[in-house]
């Protein structure tokens, strides 16, 4: 599905995408996540804000409690029927995950655009960063999958501060 997704934005698919990695179990870990509304309600998945998705430009407001394995956004942000798009510089997408390893992806308007990467409301350390960080920081410059983190497995709560134009489509998770 999420090639599909990529390759509906005109993304080239590259196969590594589609090959396993042998990995022994650990535990549970969050389910794919889709960020648009129409991916995700389908599925059972809707933000962990109140009211759920709102297909206008919204301003979120964050709850007291991020759920487990939900986006949580703060900020002003449109769901859209594929995507959810920033719509201000410093909107806040929250994600309380359980895996060893985070995947989104991402596409964004124009030449490029930042995002910087909180874990447990910290900077993402060098020793669990994906190797599309560098620096807590991922240059998004194009429409593809992003690795964000690749660490310990564990319960984590993820931190993406956006710039305005960057749409997230979707999580996985290892």
């Amino acid at each position: 599905m999420i090639q599909e997704l990529l390759a509906e934005k005109g993304a080239a698919v590259e196969i590594a995408l589609t090959q396993e990695v042998e990995k022994s179990f650990v535990g549970p870990i969050t389910p794919e996540l889709y960020a648009g509304f129409m991916e995700a309600k389908p599925r059972g998945q809707d933000l962990g804000n109140k009211g759920g998705f709102k297909s206008i430009v919204f301003e979120y407001i964050l709850p007291g409690l991020i759920p487990e394995n939900h986006i949580t956004l703060q900020g002003n942000w449109e769901a859209q029927p594929q995507l959810l798009s920033a719509e201000q510089d410093g909107a806040m997408l929250y994600l309380n995950y359980t895996a060893s390893e985070v995947n989104i992806v991402l596409e964004t308007e124009g030449e490029g655009s930042a995002m910087s990467v909180l874990e447990d409301g910290i900077p993402l350390a060098t020793s669990r960063s994906g190797s599309d960080v560098i620096d807590g920081q991922v240059n998004v410059k194009e429409s593809r999958l992003y690795n964000l983190v690749n660490g310990a497995y564990g319960n984590h709560l993820l931190a993406l501060n956006m710039t305005r134009g960057i749409k997230v489509a979707a999580f996985t998770f290892g």
